[in-house]
């Protein structure tokens, strides 16, 4: 009845007048286009008010978004004319029935609102009861969905699999960790594990964890990014959460032969269908539900149509009832602004008609600078600039090049406005420390002054979750990201700045991926609105904002089956192909021919037409003629072909001849400062997986041992000057920092990860062959420092535990002792024995922040 009533109120044209009305003037407000409310306009707001108590009953999510866009106008125009205040209690009904707790308590705080009737204050204190959620000694008053959630939760003993799909925006991720939270204390001597779809959102789920568990659990529970077994934990170690990529869940499943996990939560579970990440992570859930047969899935992910295609993909025989929350609790606007040479006019879109806001005129400054390029940078920030204000604006830039650029152009902006640096000491000492420990010129130490920065997965993570820390307490106005917002981190903002979004290949965003990106404009707890501003849409490559769409997630290994069966064949059939060229193309096949021989082809066969399964078992049994290593060996490594890992093996094999030859053969620990043997190692790797390419090899067997033994980024970056100047070449400090820190990133902390990794499973498997088992000991694992920038034990448990690796590096040669256990050092950091160290700011900071 509702839902009928409802819409034929929605279809009314007073209403649609008034809405609109109300609306273009809300907007308009955010621009600094201010009109004063009259009687006339209280009278709008009676009637919309009492409207949007029916609306918050509908079931139509249209129709709960309208009854929140009311009461957030309400709330803005209630600033202006505060006798409007004698309409707080229909706003108080329309929450109440929304359910919109964190909403009620952001626009009203606590104060119960005065002359509800009897029967309305008695709707709303069974609605606050049934929200509130008790956990331990805390008590939460969640929104529906939340509560819903919740309750679902809670009823995972009962299945073995669950799914949640919602807005970016609806409070999701806080009552799922809420919930873990509680099964973390109840279950102190079990492991879970908690998968994150890169190493940008380790530290901040890591810290999360540790400030809601802090002094609540026993120190015997272990919150580690670590891939480590728990026999490297040390025996008072009885339980604990990992916290770990599918790369890092993959190296836990080869180090821990003794696995007993009670559940894992798979956050962005939609990046199953990421072309070769996707891969692995299947593979690595597959091994991990085949290890632990009674282990419980949570998927959590945004805006997904079929949620049922995660626990299919898991061949789980009876799929559970999934969560899927379509209504944000947060009103988004959606702004459309066009550049003209002189002014920015403004419009917004209601029931798919424009409506006007208004205009504004640009300053000379702003003028020069739009007018002295064509590119899109000087436009995005002098949009940001001309409406940003005081509140917190986030700007999206496709790659971490276009996110200086517009950070170079904001900056120049406001010094034209006559903007001095700031003289905040958080500020000054974040540039000081990016002056010593990245470069004197490098921009984001000016930038920062100006109350501007940039956020991109590369950066090292001190910097980049002190980034995070800034703009959260608001001193930092505008950031400029690339698209790590879409892989969950958590940076909400009221404004979200774009420009014909792509990503960093260049390619469009998916609608879904739009929507995902807008729901970072305001967030539940933090902002209940937000505004997605969108430049010179009618030139965007593809109508992005036209409508929600619900992602179809296909899994990447049934994708890539399809759509790259050609190449996969190709490939399958190039005995000389290189490993990591065509990582999608290879991680479909590897998995292909790992199932073949684990005997499931079912895995396959069925995505393809009789003649393409002829053809392809035909590859397979041709490849499987060359192969003589056991699938236990190379499923350790699913990311490396099967054919280069047998190349590898080959090669180990005849150059073994006794322990001398072995003894060869094992790198060089990086403690030992051998270039040549670590030259020789690396050689090695090139010649079997990339075929010889040796392009910047001597720089990465040079540069691979001070990363490894801790030595600080500044250096590999000094170093990098100097090969230029040395050679007189011009060079952009900026370009050249971005250069070193993408090596760092995507070569020594994947590529050479990923094959010394190979090379260290079967370096060990033929010592065992030949009898030199105990030669394994002395094998120095290069994966792991590569992956932490360490080698001491000590360095690796401090980053493990949350801290970044620079302050880890300034720590490590304090410690009383080497090879502290978990639990010894958490001691000394909590005791504060650090103090007496020279630490910069940023890092006590940190400190203090992951230790409490």
């Amino acid at each position: 009845m509702f839902n009928e009533l409802c819409e034929k109120i929605c279809q009314n044209e007073k209403f649609q007048n008034e809405f609109l009305e109300i609306k273009r003037l809300h907007l308009g407000s955010h621009l600094g286009l201010k009109e004063n409310v009259g009687t006339e306009k209280s009278e709008i707001f009676e009637r919309l008010l009492t409207v949007s108590t029916h609306f918050a009953m509908s079931d139509n999510p249209t129709h709960k978004s309208l009854a929140l866009s009311i009461i957030t106008y309400y709330q803005n125009y209630k600033q202006q004319n505060q006798s409007l205040k004698i309409y707080d209690k229909l706003a108080t009904v329309t929450l109440t029935r929304l359910g919109n707790f964190p909403a009620l308590q952001y626009f009203f705080g606590s104060q119960e609102i005065d002359q509800l009737d009897f029967s309305l204050w008695t709707e709303s204190q069974s609605k606050k009861m049934q929200n509130t959620v008790h956990s331990f000694d805390s008590k939460y008053l969640f929104t529906d969905f939340q509560n819903s959630l919740w309750t679902h939760l809670n009823r995972l003993k009962e299945r073995s699999a669950f799914t949640v799909s919602a807005p970016t925006s609806a409070g999701k991720s806080f009552a799922l960790k809420v919930f873990l939270t509680d099964l973390f204390k109840k279950n102190q001597d079990s492991w879970f594990i908690y998968i994150v779809p890169s190493r940008a959102l380790i530290t901040q789920v890591l810290e999360e964890f540790q400030a809601d568990l802090r002094g609540k659990i026993a120190q015997k529970f272990m919150i580690t990014s670590a891939p480590v077994s728990k026999s490297e934990l040390g025996d008072e170690i009885k339980g604990g959460l990992y916290v770990l990529t599918p790369e890092r869940l993959q190296a836990l499943l080869d180090n821990e032969s003794d696995l007993d996990v009670t559940a894992v939560v798979i956050d962005e579970a939609q990046t199953i269908g990421d072309e070769s990440r996707g891969i692995l992570l299947q593979w690595t859930l597959e091994k991990l539900k085949l290890r632990c047969p009674q282990i419980k899935c949570i998927f959590a992910c945004p805006f997904v149509e079929n949620p049922e295609v995660f626990e299919r993909t898991l061949s789980y025989k009876e799929v559970s009832n999934p969560i899927l929350e379509r209504t944000s609790p947060v009103t988004q606007n959606l702004i459309y602004a066009d550049l003209t040479e002189s002014k920015l006019k403004f419009r917004f879109k209601f029931d798919k008609k424009e409506q006007t806001i208004g205009e504004m005129s640009l300053d000379s400054s702003e003028i020069d600078l739009i007018n002295q390029s064509n590119e899109d940078a000087p436009k995005i920030a002098v949009l940001a600039h001309v409406v940003g204000g005081e509140h917190s604006s986030i700007i999206y830039g496709s790659s971490p090049k276009k996110c200086e650029d517009i950070t170079k152009n904001l900056l120049h902006l406001l010094k034209e406005q006559g903007v001095t640096p700031s003289e905040d000491p958080d500020l000054k000492d974040f540039s000081k420390f990016l002056k010593e420990n990245i470069h004197t010129r490098y921009l984001l130490a000016e930038s920062i002054l100006y109350g501007v920065a940039f956020h991109y997965g590369n950066l090292p993570a001190i910097v980049r979750r002190t980034i995070e820390e800034l703009f959260e307490r608001g001193k930092i106005r505008h950031l400029i990201c690339t698209s790590t917002l879409l892989q969950g981190v958590n940076l909400p903002a009221r404004n979200l700045f774009m420009i014909n979004p792509t990503k960093g290949n260049g390619t469009s965003l998916s609608i879904p991926e739009f929507w995902n990106l807008a729901g970072r404009a305001g967030r539940l707890g933090k902002e209940f609105e937000g505004n997605i501003y969108l430049l010179n849409y009618s030139d965007w490559n593809e109508p992005l904002a036209e409508d929600i769409q619900l992602q179809v997630v296909v899994p990447a290994y049934k994708n890539n089956l399809d759509k790259k069966y050609s190449e996969i064949i190709k490939f399958m059939g190039n005995n000389q192909h290189v490993s990591g060229n065509k990582e999608g193309v290879e991680n479909t096949f590897m998995k292909v021919f790992s199932d073949y021989k684990d005997g499931n082809n079912q895995s396959f066969l069925p995505e393809l037409s009789s003649e393409r399964q002829s053809e392809l078992l035909a590859s397979i049994q041709v490849i499987d003629q060359k192969i003589s290593i056991p699938s236990e060996l190379f499923s350790k490594n699913p990311s490396v072909s099967v054919l280069c890992q047998q190349t590898l093996y080959d090669l180990l094999t005849v150059g073994i001849i006794d322990r001398e030859t072995a003894s060869s053969y094992i790198p060089p620990h990086p403690l030992a400062y051998s270039f040549p043997k670590n030259m020789e190692f690396f050689t090695r790797m090139h010649d079997v997986f990339l075929q010889g390419r040796a392009n910047l090899l001597k720089y990465f067997a040079y540069n691979s041992t001070g990363w490894m033994c801790g030595k600080p980024i500044s250096s590999m970056i000094s170093n990098r000057v100097k090969h230029f100047e040395d050679k007189g070449q011009e060079f952009d400090i900026n370009e050249t920092v971005r250069w070193v820190f993408e090596r760092i990133e995507k070569d020594l902390r994947f590529t050479y990860v990923k094959f010394s990794k190979c090379y260290y499973d079967i370096l060990c498997w033929v010592f065992d062959e030949k009898n030199f088992g105990d030669l394994k000991e002395s094998i120095p694992t290069i994966p792991l420092y590569l992956e932490f920038g360490a080698s001491s034990k000590n360095m690796i448990q401090l980053i493990s535990i949350g801290l970044s690796r620079t302050t880890a590096a300034l720590l490590d040669p304090h410690l009383p002792k080497p090879d502290m256990p978990k639990v010894e050092l958490e001691n000394w950091l909590v005791g504060r024995k650090w103090l007496g160290i020279n630490l910069p700011l940023i890092c006590v900071r940190e400190i203090k922040r992951v230790m409490g």
